[in-house]
């Protein structure tokens, strides 16, 4: 009951953004239509926007902040070895 409910919220949501993003009316976006879709994506594989990170190899805000947090904690690991 929980996951149905956690679903029913986040397929709302997405479709409510959809619909913002897209400008579409509650006919043109049916219930369910964006539920395993982000709302902002435009669904094309090769779309340069969406995608770049796939195309020019370019490192996505995420994997970005993963790095940087990994050479904090490398940095500290070798200055309490080296200590």
């Amino acid at each position: 009951m929980r996951r149905t409910h956690r679903e029913t919220v986040l397929m709302r949501n997405r479709q409510r953004l959809s619909m913002q993003h897209h400008n579409l009316s509650a006919e043109e976006a049916p219930q369910g239509r964006f539920r395993k879709r982000h709302p902002l994506d435009c669904g094309r594989s090769k779309c340069k926007l969406c995608s770049g990170e796939k195309l020019f190899g370019k490192r996505s805000v995420n994997r970005q902040r993963a790095d940087e947090a990994f050479a904090c904690q490398l940095a500290e690991v070798e200055s309490a070895v080296s200590a």
